[in-house]
């Protein structure tokens, strides 16, 4: 709407996307070296099972920008 709002949408967001992917950088990791070290049949699964996670949980961050925006700037 303004530039303020989009302001506050990109620390949100960015906020969000910073603490959620250090997380998950951290279990894909985790999941890709044990899983190399096994030499497993289910590398491919478990990848792509993770990458799912991690799509879902970014789209997440558009439901919490609008409802941090809603209450913050509905309430003003």
């Amino acid at each position: 709407m303004n530039e303020s709002t989009e302001r506050y949408a990109h620390k949100i967001c960015g906020r969000f996307y910073l603490w959620i992917g250090k997380r998950l950088l951290f279990i894909s990791l985790l999941f890709g070296i044990i899983l190399l070290r096994m030499n497993s049949t289910l590398f491919e699964p478990v990848c792509g099972v993770l990458l799912l996670i991690e799509i879902s949980s970014m789209l997440l961050a558009v439901p919490l920008t609008e409802g941090a925006l809603k209450n913050k700037f509905d309430n003003a």
